[in-house]
């Protein structure tokens, strides 16, 4: 995978707009994390599924939503 571009913080994730908007409207859960799971991106499924808003998953530890 190439390195993210200038400016952007190492392990970001980048979705394009239309890609964002596909993610926000399928009906399955989508969460990604980062190398130390922590959660970058969920879609309104993930935070519907876990009763609580896509702006509380990011940033929080995966392991508050999936046990390992």
């Amino acid at each position: 995978m190439p390195d993210p571009p200038r400016g952007s913080p190492k392990g970001s994730l980048k979705i394009v707009p239309a890609s964002r908007q596909i993610v926000n409207h399928v009906s399955e859960a989508i969460i990604s994390a980062d190398q130390s799971n922590t959660i970058v991106m969920a879609n309104p499924a993930a935070a519907h599924l876990f009763g609580t808003t896509v702006d509380q998953m990011v940033g929080s530890p995966l392991g508050r939503f999936i046990e390992a």
